[in-house]
């Protein structure tokens, strides 16, 4: 049971974040590693919210799918995770 848990909160947010890492990172020019790092962070918090809001403040859904659950727990974490990395690179930027 803990592998399902573990999947569900590691497959749909890996999918999300390349799909995002994908299309925001076309452009002219194209974005670099830190700016990437911040649009995709920035837009997988928002995607995140806007799944948590779906599921904990309507009542679209009778019963929370655990998946769902999972999957938006996974995301606002992932997205989080890409957050911190893009300080830890704008921090290594200004180093002298």
């Amino acid at each position: 049971m803990i592998w399902l848990t573990l999947a569900e909160l590691i497959i749909p947010p890996v999918i999300v974040l390349v799909s995002l890492f994908g299309v925001l990172g076309r452009g002219s020019p194209s974005p670099g590693g830190v700016a990437l790092f911040f649009r995709v962070g920035a837009v997988g918090l928002l995607i995140g919210g806007g799944l948590w809001y779906l599921i904990e403040q309507t009542e679209v859904f009778a019963v929370r799918p655990m998946i769902v659950v999972n999957a938006y727990r996974g995301i606002i974490g992932g997205s989080i995770l890409c957050l911190l990395m893009a300080v830890f690179g704008m921090v290594l930027k200004k180093r002298p």
